[in-house]
């Protein structure tokens, strides 16, 4: 005796199809014509298959999902759903939950029935742009079987914070200073990353009068320059002058700052270098007076003597 084996060619699913039938032949193929007659070496018979329902985990309508949201949404703004189904006859209720494993920061929360994602706490693109989270899909009743899906969120710029200068400028302009000449070239930076690029903007803080010193002079490039409007600049008239400077975005909105810039009054090498502490041993010099130097030259002289 012979058996002929049945083997799965595909899988099986119980909520798609419960019952397959199928014919099956057997067919002897050494016949002996003794004992058989010619028609008869073959026979058939019908296999009635059922299919067993096993308890299968929830399963998610998409792979993965990923939605954008605005840095600036109210907390409670909902921005996106999941959605699992038990593919079980019996159907079981689904509750949703996030993976605390993959959402340390708490910035989101899941309606536990409906599966919508909201905002849970104020968010900030600067600090972070991206969020990976799991959300998880279970049973509530039978096996309480469980599926997960990955959900990835990314924060949109909202312009919310202020251009500033790129860094602590330290500026001097020499005594043998031109008229025209440029003292400073300036940039600025800003943590936002608008869609088309940054446009910063440089000027003076509006006064009733024109600046009679310095200009700030906009290379429309992101860069602007400090200017000197005359050429008549001395340590001793002068030893700095404070300029404003203004440096806004292109929004919107449009934000701005501005930051006062000390421009010393330098008695400059030839190479255009100012040296280190050249304003403070002129404020030195100056704090002398006359009567001092005499005294010190006094003093001097006595110990000449003495010796």
């Amino acid at each position: 005796m012979q058996a002929g084996v049945v083997l799965l060619a595909k899988p099986l699913n119980y909520e798609s199809k419960k019952r397959y039938v199928m014919a099956a032949e057997a067919v002897n193929d050494h016949i002996d014509t003794r004992f058989l007659p010619l028609e008869e070496f073959r026979d058939r018979t019908t296999l009635k298959i059922l299919v067993g329902d096993v308890d299968e985990p929830p399963v998610f309508l998409s792979s993965v999902y990923e939605w954008n949201v605005p840095e600036n949404a109210a907390v409670g703004t909902v921005f996106g759903s999941v959605s699992a189904r038990d593919t079980d006859s019996f159907s079981s209720p689904i509750r949703y939950s996030i993976d605390k494993r993959t959402d340390g920061t708490k910035a989101f929360k899941i309606d536990p029935n409906n599966g919508t994602i909201a905002v849970a706490k104020a968010l900030d693109r600067e600090t972070t742009e991206w969020y990976n989270m799991t959300v998880e899909a279970k049973e509530t009743t039978q096996n309480h079987l469980s599926s997960s899906v990955v959900v990835f969120i990314k924060v949109l710029d909202i312009n919310d914070n202020v251009p500033r200068l790129a860094r602590d400028y330290q500026p001097y302009i020499c005594e043998g200073t031109q008229a025209g000449d440029l003292i400073q070239l300036l940039s600025a930076v800003d943590p936002d990353e608008p869609s088309e690029g940054h446009h910063f903007y440089f000027s003076m803080v509006p006064a009733e009068r024109i600046n009679p010193n310095f200009t700030v002079r906009d290379n429309q490039d992101n860069t602007a320059g400090i200017v000197a409007r005359r050429s008549t600049f001395t340590r001793k008239d002068q030893t700095q002058y404070l300029l404003p400077v203004v440096v806004a975005d292109s929004g919107p909105p449009a934000l701005s700052s501005t930051s006062t810039l000390t421009i010393r009054v330098c008695s400059c090498h030839p190479t255009g270098h100012c040296p280190t502490g050249g304003v403070e041993a002129l404020a030195l010099n100056m704090s002398v007076s006359m009567q001092t130097l005499l005294g010190i030259l006094v003093c001097l002289a006595t110990v000449t003597d003495g010796r």
